[in-house]
């Protein structure tokens, strides 16, 4: 009976396992360990692999906690990326822990759980100042903290000047982000608008494929924008010319009228 028993739990913790989500051929439990017992590389490795497992990753929960707790940045960083990637049931035990690190020696640990926060809770008055202050001029986090401070949109609207400031940033991706930040938050768009078409005349494809793109967001606000648009519908580059006729369809909604106007450009 006894070696009955053993066999049964044998083959039911091979049939757990084999159920158990992996990612890069390692077992979600095998990760959730090395978080909690790795070196320095090794856990900032286990706290990225766990973002990609998004909602598979609730096992983890407690050992995702604890290592917002951890001695390095990248470690913490990591770990709460991938709590809110779990979803609404790592609120209640998520949301506290994070609320600490909204004010981090590490602009990029603050950025993240800044939007772990707002993701979990729903709530934008706590992260809102917290993702206005990355906005300052070389904060490496300032990019993706405009680009989320447009996805909260008109609850962001305390951060209208810094956002303004932005758009006269060095870096052209700090000055398209903020573009799109200002028309998401404050309906702003005319200074945006004329950022976004100089971003469209670069010699960095990057940056022409981000404006072109971005200018889908403004619709038909963005009609000053339509003969660069149309322009860059000719271009060499394949990614760009589908971006700026699928920012052509938004900008100019009447699809025939932008189709005629690619059409005369092309001949």
């Amino acid at each position: 009976m006894c070696r009955l028993s053993l066999f049964l739990a044998v083959v039911s913790a091979a049939a757990a396992l084999a159920d158990e989500p992996e990612f890069d051929r390692k077992p979600l439990s095998a990760w959730t360990r090395q978080l909690g017992a790795g070196s320095v590389a090794e856990r900032r490795e286990a706290a990225g692999a766990l973002r990609y497992f998004g909602p598979s990753a609730l096992p983890a929960l407690d050992a995702l906690v604890a290592a917002l707790k951890d001695t390095d940045a990248q470690v913490r960083e990591n770990a709460a990326d991938a709590l809110w990637r779990i979803g609404t049931e790592a609120r209640a035990k998520a949301v506290p822990a994070l609320m600490p690190l909204l004010a981090d020696k590490a602009s990029a640990v603050r950025y993240v759980a800044a939007v772990a926060v707002w993701r979990l809770s729903g709530r934008s008055e706590r992260v809102v100042p917290v993702l206005g202050a990355l906005l300052e001029r070389d904060n490496p986090s300032r990019l993706r903290a405009a680009w989320t401070l447009g996805e909260i949109g008109p609850e962001a609207k305390a951060t209208l000047p810094a956002l303004t400031a932005l758009l006269r940033d060095a870096d052209p991706h700090a000055r398209i982000h903020a573009a799109f930040a200002l028309w998401q938050v404050g309906m702003q768009s005319k200074q945006g608008v004329a950022v976004l078409i100089e971003a469209l005349k670069s010699d960095d494809y990057h940056v022409r494929r981000s404006a072109a793109h971005t200018l889908r967001h403004f619709g038909p606000a963005g009609r000053d924008a339509i003969p660069e648009l149309v322009r860059a519908s000719d271009d060499p580059d394949p990614g760009l010319r589908a971006l700026a006729e699928a920012a052509l369809e938004r900008v100019r909604p009447p699809r025939k009228e932008a189709t005629r106007e690619i059409a005369v450009r092309k001949q």
